[in-house]
C-alpha cells in the first residue's frame, strides 16, 4: 500500500514551510529563521492529503512520536522517545499552557518555529487548517493531556472559545463540545483513537510589512507512552476576524444561502449573495462577504464582519460583541436609534470595495484597522488596552512520616510555576493548639522528632523563588507529635482522595492522588501503586469499585484482592498516624524506584514501611504499631486464602473500630465512595424551524441527542429557558410547547440543563430559527388518502389522516404530516428531506438529490445521477438508471441496483443489509446480502459472512472470505465459496462448485442428485427421492423423507437415510452408517480390514447388511436391550428379545437386521462386533438359538 506520509530526514528545512503554505497564501518566509525541533527521527512527516475523510489537505504532520499507520489497529499507539542523558525532553512553552489547567510536565515534543512577513500590507491575520489526532483518547483524557500550541508574536492562539483552561487537547470540556470524534472503531483512516473535526487557527499579526514570529508545537504530557500527531495545511494570510481555534463545518456559496451554526465556535464565511446566518451559541466569526446579508450572532462573544453591501448584524446575548470594518473609523458615520435600539454604521467610502451602510444591534464593540472602540450614543470611544496583570499560580508544602518520637517527618515542595532555585525551610512547634508558632531551628526538608516535640503541633515553611520571579513562602498543614505508642493504641482513620475525574474515591486512590502530589504523573503514579501492591494491571484504580462488585457477587476473586488489598491501606495508614497516606505513599514509590514489591500482610515490608527494625525479634515483642497491624492485615489475608469472602474483611475492620470511641465509621462501606459524572456530550439534532404566530413544539428526544451518562444515569432535561420571551408549557409526556409573547421571526436560543437523576448536571444550547408566515397558500387535506399539489411556488402542505400524496417543486415547500396518519408520499422536482411522518420519497425530473428520515422509508431516485440517503430506519433506496450514490445510514437497508457505477456506502454495525442488483455486481464494504435480478449475471461478496442469491439465469456466484451462503437460483450456476465455511444451494445438477483446498469445511444442499465436487465435505439432500454421491474425502451425506441411494466414496464417511428406504454404500475408509427408519440396505463396501459402523435405534426398521466383515466390522444399537441371534440360510437375522434364553418366543420379535451371507456368529464374536464401539454408552445382549 503507498502511505500518504513521507518522513522529513532533515537538510532542507524550506520543505516544511513550503508544504504548509497555501497556494498564494500571502506569506514570506525568512528560510534563516526556520528552526525544527524534533522528538524522533520520524516525528515530522509530509502528508499529501489523500486520507479524505480526515477532511484536511496535504501538509504537515508533527507528532510526538512516529509515523502513524492509516488504520486504527493499535491497542496503545505510542512511541518512547526519550533520549539517553534524560528521560524529559519537553518544551517549556508547552509546559506553561498545559500547567494553567494541570499540574503536570511534557515529555517528546517536536516544534517548528519561522519569522514571515505579508505581502499585502492591509493583512490582519493569518489562518491555517489542522487536524488533531491523539491515543489517550478516551482512556486518559483529564489525566493525560497531550497538547498542542500555536505561538504568533508570543501569544498562544490554540485555545477553544478564548480560555486558558481550554487548550487544543483531548481535554473532556473540548470533547463535550464536540470538537473531537471516537475514532476507537477505526471509522477514519489513521491510527489515532480520537481525531478532531478540522478546525482552523485564527490568529491576529503586526501589519505593515513587520516581521511576525510563530511556534507550532505538539508533545505528549504527563509521561511518554501514548502519541499524539496535529495534521497542518493552508497557512496564509488575510483579513479574517477574531481569533483563536474554531470549527468550520458549513459549506456556503455565492448564491442565496441560509446558514445555521453550532454550539462550537465557529468560522462561517458566507462568500457572495444575500445570505442569512444563525450562528448560534459560541464565540463565533462570521463573514459576510458580498452582498446584502443577516447575521445573527447568538450567545457568546462574537466577531461579525459585514463586508460589502448593507448588512444587518446582530450581536445576541455576548457581552463584547464586535462589528469588523476595513477602513479607519474616521471613514464612518455613526447614528443611534433610540426607537429600536440599533445603531447605523455608515462607510464613506464608494466604489467596489465600500461597505455601504450596516444595521447593528446587541453589539458593544467596533474594530477598524485603527484600533478597538466602543460604540456609544455619541459615537465611536477607543479602547487602549492596558497590558494583563501578571497571575501567580501558588505552591504548597506538606509534610509526610509518622509524627511521633524517633521518626523523621520529611517536607514535600510543589510549585506549578516551577522552581530552579533554592529552597528555605523554616520547622515551627505551636504547645496552645496553633495560636502561637515557635521556630525549631531546622533548616532542612526534613526533621526528627525528638521527646521534646511530644504533644506539640509542628509545621513546616518553605520559602523560594518560583521560575515566574514570584516570590513565596507556602506554610504546611500542622501534624500533631504523638507519644510512642506503647500502651492503648490510636485510630486516625486516613482521609480519603482521589484524582480529578475519578468516579471512586477510596484507599487506594489516596495513595494514587498522594503520588501525584509527589510529582508522579497520573498514569505513573497508578502503575506504581498496582505493581507495588500487586494489583493487576488491568484494573483501573480510578473507576474499579470493588466493594460494590463484592455486594453482588461476595466471593468474586479479583475483588476480594482489590478490597483486601485497601482496606490493609486503611488500617496501615490509620494505625501508624499516617492519616494523609503519604508516609505508605513515600514507601511504594522508593520500593518501586528499587523493583520491588510490599505485601501489607508480610511483617519485615510493615516495618519497612513504617521505618523500624525488627531484627531477631519475635511477633510478640515487635513495636507498636507495627504488631497491631501485622496481626490484623495477616488474619485478613490468612482468612481470605482459607476460603473466605467479604465478611472477613469486614470483621477485620469491625474490631479495628472497636479500638476507641468516637471513629467516624461503621462499615467498611465508609472506605468506598462513589462519586457521581456529570452527563457529557454536546447537542448534536438538527431542530426544525418554527412558523410565525404559531407554537413550537419542543422535543426531549431532541434536546438529549449528543448526551451520554458515564454511570448509566437516566437523562432528562429541566431549567428549560429561551432567548426571546415566551412562555414554556410542559405536556407531561417529554415535550413542550413554547409559545411567543411577540410576533417574532429569527432565531431563537434554547438554554436548558440536562441531569442524570444522580444528582449529576450539565448546561446545553440548542438554535431553531422561527420563519416569517408563508405567504403562498396552505393545501390541507382530509381524513381520507389525499392528492396535494401546491403552486410553483412555496407552499405548506398539510395532508392529516390517510395514505396521502405531496408534489413538491419548490425548495421552500413544507410537508406537514401526523405521527401514525397513513403511508405517505411525496413526488419531488427538486433536491428534498423528507420530514417527520413520511415513509416514501420518489424523485423526478433532473439530477436531484433525496433524503429520508428516521421511519423506514422507501427512496427512488430518476433517470439522472441522484444521491440517496435513508438515515435511521429499514431503508429501501433505489437510485433508478443512472449512475447513483446510495447511503442506507444505521437500520437494515435495501439498495436496488441497476448500474454498475451505483456507489453503496455503509458503515460498520449500520445493520444487516441487502442489494438487489440487475448488472453483475460486486458488494461493497459493510453490505452482507446479494440478489441478483434479471439475466445472466454475476455477485461477488466481501469479507463478511454473506448470502449471494442467483437469479433463473447462469450466474457465477463468488463468496471471497467469510462464512458465505451461495444460492444459484435455477439455472447452471457456478458457485465459488472462497475462505471460511461456506454453504452452497444447488438445484441443477449442471451447477458446478469451485473451492480450494483448506478453505474451510463446506456443504452442499442439494434438491437434485448430486455427486461433491472436490474439497467439499458436506452433502445434505432436499426434496424427493434423489441420491447423493461423496468424493476423496471425509464425507458427511445425509438423505431426506425419501428413497436415497447415497455412497460415500473413498475417505472415512457418515451415511445416515433418515425417512424412507434408503441404500447406503460406504465404500473405501471406516464408514458410518445410519438407515434410520423405513427398511434400508446398508452395504458397507470393501470387504476389507477396514472397520465400518452400523447404527441402530430402536424404531428404525428392518435393515438389510452387506459386506459385512466378522471379527471387523462394528454394529452400534440404541434404546435396545435384548437382541435374538439365529441362522436363516447363509445369512443371519437379529431380531427384538425379550432377555429370557431359550424361551418359545425366541426370534419372533421385530426383524432388526439381516446380515447377508455371514453366519455362525458366536458369543465371542459378537462381543467383538456387538460392541457399541462408537456409542460405548450403549450395548445390548445378544441371545443365541
Amino acid at each position: 500500500m503507498v502511505t500518504p506520509f513521507s518522513v522529513y530526514s532533515g537538510g532542507n528545512n524550506s520543505l516544511l514551510t513550503n508544504a504548509l503554505l497555501s497556494v498564494n497564501s500571502g506569506i514570506n518566509v525568512n528560510l534563516s529563521s526556520i528552526k525544527l525541533n524534533t522528538s524522533a527521527p520520524s516525528a515530522v512527516n509530509f502528508y499529501d492529503g489523500s486520507l479524505i475523510a480526515l477532511g484536511i489537505g496535504s501538509g504537515l504532520l508533527l507528532t510526538s512520536g512516529t509515523t502513524p499507520g492509516t488504520s486504527n489497529t493499535s491497542t496503545g499507539f505510542g512511541s518512547d522517545n526519550s533520549v539517553t542523558t534524560g528521560f524529559y525532553n519537553g518544551d517549556a512553552d508547552i509546559d506553561a499552557v498545559v500547567n494553567t489547567v494541570f499540574q503536570t510536565q511534557s515529555y517528546d515534543a517536536t516544534s517548528l518555529t519561522f519569522d514571515f512577513t505579508v505581502t499585502d500590507p492591509n493583512a490582519t491575520s493569518i489562518t491555517f487548517d489542522l487536524v488533531f489526532g491523539s491515543d489517550e483518547y478516551p482512556e486518559w483524557v483529564d489525566a493525560f493531556v497531550d497538547s498542542a500550541i500555536v505561538l504568533v508574536n508570543g501569544v498562544n492562539y490554540a485555545l477553544f472559545n478564548h480560555d486558558p483552561l481550554h487548550p487544543l487537547s483531548v481535554i473532556s470540556s473540548n470533547l463535550a463540545a464536540g470538537y473531537f470524534q471516537d475514532n476507537a472503531n477505526n471509522i477514519l483512516p489513521i491510527e489515532y483513537d480520537g481525531v478532531s473535526h478540522v478546525l482552523k487557527i485564527v490568529a491576529p499579526i503586526i501589519a505593515g510589512g513587520t516581521t511576525n514570529h510563530i511556534k507550532i508545537g505538539i508533545s505528549d504530557t504527563g509521561d511518554h507512552i501514548l502519541d499524539s500527531g496535529i495534521f497542518l495545511s493552508n497557512f496564509s494570510a488575510g483579513n479574517t476576524p477574531g481569533s483563536g481555534v474554531v470549527s468550520t463545518p458549513t459549506s456556503t456559496t455565492d448564491g442565496n444561502d441560509v446558514v445555521t451554526g453550532s454550539a462550537q465556535d465557529e468560522l462561517i464565511d458566507l462568500k457572495g449573495g444575500d445570505d442569512i446566518a444563525y450562528a448560534g451559541a459560541g464565540d463565533d466569526i462570521v463573514i459576510g462577504g458580498a452582498g446584502n446579508d443577516s447575521i445573527y450572532g447568538g450567545s457568546g462573544n462574537n466577531q461579525l464582519k459585514g463586508d460589502t453591501g448593507s448588512d444587518y448584524l446582530e450581536g445576541g446575548d455576548g457581552t463584547s460583541d464586535t462589528a469588523v470594518f476595513a477602513g479607519a473609523s474616521t471613514e464612518y458615520s455613526l447614528v443611534y436609534n433610540s426607537v429600536n435600539n440599533s445603531y447605523t454604521v455608515t462607510d464613506s467610502k464608494t466604489g467596489a470595495t465600500a461597505e455601504g451602510t450596516d444595521t447593528l444591534t446587541n453589539i458593544e464593540l467596533a474594530k477598524f484597522n485603527n484600533g478597538l472602540f466602543n460604540i456609544t450614543n455619541s459615537g465611536f470611544s477607543p479602547i487602549s488596552s492596558p497590558p494583563p496583570t501578571p497571575t501567580n499560580t501558588p505552591g504548597s508544602v506538606i509534610i509526610s512520616g509518622i509524627a511521633s518520637v524517633g521518626n523523621v517527618l520529611t517536607a514535600t515542595v510543589s510549585d506549578p510555576d516551577g522552581i530552579s532555585g533554592s529552597i528555605n525551610y523554616q520547622w515551627q512547634s505551636s504547645s496552645n493548639n496553633d495560636t502561637t508558632w515557635n521556630n525549631i531551628g531546622t533548616n532542612s526538608n526534613t526533621y526528627t522528632v525528638t521527646s521534646a516535640n511530644t504533644g506539640l503541633l509542628v509545621q513546616v515553611i518553605a520559602s523560594y523563588t518560583d521560575n515566574d520571579a514570584i516570590a513565596e513562602s507556602p506554610v504546611s498543614p500542622a501534624k500533631e507529635i504523638l507519644n510512642t505508642k506503647s500502651g492503648d493504641l490510636v485510630v486516625t482513620l486516613i482521609q480519603l482522595k482521589a484524582p480529578s475525574g475519578a468516579s471512586n474515591i477510596n484507599p487506594l486512590t489516596t495513595l494514587v492522588q498522594d503520588a501525584i502530589d509527589l510529582g508522579l504523573s497520573p498514569n505513573t503514579a497508578s502503575n506504581t501503586i498496582k505493581t507495588v501492591l500487586g494489583i493487576p494491571s488491568t484494573i483501573n484504580l480510578q473507576s474499579y469499585d470493588a466493594y460494590a462488585i463484592l455486594q453482588t457477587n461476595p466471593t468474586q476473586a479479583q475483588a476480594l484482592a482489590v478490597e483486601k488489598v485497601a482496606v490493609q491501606v486503611a488500617i496501615l495508614t490509620s494505625l501508624s498516624d499516617d492519616d494523609t497516606g503519604l508516609n505508605l505513599t513515600s514507601a511504594i514509590i522508593k520500593a518501586s524506584a528499587s523493583n520491588k514489591t510490599l505485601n501489607l500482610a508480610n511483617a519485615n515490608d510493615l516495618a519497612s514501611i513504617l521505618g523500624v527494625n525488627i531484627t531477631g525479634l519475635t511477633k510478640n515483642n515487635y513495636p507498636e504499631p507495627l504488631r497491631e497491624i501485622f496481626d490484623r492485615n495477616k488474619s485478613m489475608s490468612d482468612a481470605i486464602a482459607d476460603g473466605g469472602d467479604v465478611s472477613v474483611i469486614e470483621q477485620e475492620w469491625q474490631d479495628l473500630l472497636s479500638i476507641q470511641d468516637g471513629i467516624n465509621s461503621t462499615s467498611i462501606a465508609d472506605l468506598s465512595i462513589h462519586v457521581n459524572q456529570n452527563p457529557i456530550g454536546t447537542a448534536t439534532a438538527d431542530l426544525a424551524n418554527g412558523i410565525q404566530g404559531s407554537p413550537y413544539q419542543i422535543n426531549s428526544t431532541d434536546l438529549l441527542t449528543g448526551f451520554s451518562d458515564p454511570d448509566g444515569g437516566i437523562l432528562g432535561v429541566t431549567n428549560l429557558s429561551a432567548s426571546i420571551a415566551g412562555t414554556f408549557t410542559n405536556n407531561n409526556n417529554s415535550t413542550w410547547t413554547f409559545t411567543l409573547t411577540s410576533n417574532y421571526t429569527g432565531p431563537i436560543e434554547l438554554n436548558y440543563t440536562v441531569i442524570d437523576g444522580q444528582g449529576g448536571s450539565t448546561s446545553a444550547n440548542q438554535l431553531f430559527v422561527i420563519s416569517p408566515q408563508a405567504t403562498n397558500p396552505i393545501f390541507t387535506g382530509t381524513s381520507k388518502a389525499d392528492t396535494l399539489i401546491g403552486t410553483t411556488g412555496a407552499d405548506i402542505l398539510i395532508g392529516l389522516a390517510g395514505n396521502d400524496t405531496y408534489t413538491v417543486n419548490d425548495s421552500g415547500d413544507v410537508v406537514i404530516e401526523e405521527l401514525s396518519a397513513g403511508t405517505d408520499t411525496v413526488y419531488v422536482t427538486v433536491s428534498y428531506s423528507l420530514s417527520s411522518n413520511v415513509e416514501k420519497l420518489i424523485l423526478q425530473g433532473t439530477a436531484i438529490n433525496g433524503t429520508g428520515n428516521e421511519l423506514n422509508n422507501t427512496i427512488t431516485g430518476n433517470t439522472s445521477n441522484n444521491v440517496l440517503t435513508g438515515g435511521a430506519g429499514n431503508d429501501i433506496l433505489d437510485g433508478g438508471t443512472g449512475s447513483d450514490s446510495l447511503i442506507g445510514g444505521l437500520g437494515n437497508d435495501t439498495y436496488q441496483v441497476d448500474m454498475i457505477t451505483d456507489v453503496i456506502t455503509e458503515l460498520a454495525n449500520q445493520g444487516t443489509d441487502t442489494v438487489k442488483s440487475t448488472v453483475s455486481y460486486s458488494l461493497s464494504s459493510n453490505v452482507e446480502r446479494l440478489m441478483l435480478q434479471g439475466t445472466a449475471i454475476n455477485g461477488t461478496g466481501n469479507e463478511l459472512n454473506n448470502t449471494i442469491t442467483g437469479n433463473a439465469s447462469n450466474n457465477v456466484l463468488s463468496g471471497g472470505a467469510g462464512n458465505d451462503i451461495l444460492d444459484g437460483g435455477t439455472g447452471s450456476d457456478s458457485l465459488i465459496g472462497g475462505l471460511g465455511n461456506d454453504t452452497y444451494q444447488v438445484d441443477m445438477i449442471t451447477d458446478v462448485i469451485t473451492e480450494l483446498a483448506n478453505q474451510g469445511t463446506d456443504t452442499v444442499k442439494s434438491s437434485a442428485s448430486y455427486s461433491l465436487s472436490s474439497n467439499v465435505e458436506r452433502l445434505v439432500l432436499q426434496g424427493t427421492a434423489i441420491n447423493g454421491t461423496g468424493n476423496e474425502l471425509n464425507n458427511t451425506i445425509t438423505g431426506n423423507a425419501s428413497n436415497n441411494v447415497l455412497s460415500g466414496g473413498a475417505g472415512s464417511d457418515i451415511l445416515t437415510g433418515n425417512a424412507g428406504s434408503d441404500i447406503l454404500t460406504g465404500n473405501a475408509g471406516t464408514d458410518i452408517l445410519v438407515g434410520n427408519t423405513d427398511n434400508d440396505t446398508l452395504n458397507l463396501g470393501l470387504n476389507d480390514s477396514v472397520a465400518d459402523i452400523v447404527r441402530y435405534s430402536s424404531g428404525d426398521g428392518s435393515d438389510i447388511i452387506n459386506q459385512f466383515v466378522k471379527g471387523i466390522d462394528k454394529l452400534s444399537f440404541t434404546g435396545i436391550s435384548s437382541i435374538d441371534v439365529k441362522i436363516s440360510g447363509s445369512n443371519t437375522q437379529l431380531s427384538l428379545g425379550n432377555g429370557i434364553v431359550g424361551d418359545a418366543g425366541f426370534g419372533t420379535g421385530s426383524l432388526l437386521m439381516t446380515i447377508k451371507g455371514v453366519i455362525g456368529f458366536t458369543s465371542a464374536e459378537l462381543g467383538v462386533n456387538g460392541t457399541s464401539v462408537d456409542l460405548p454408552n450403549n450395548t445390548a445382549q445378544f441371545l443365541f438359538s
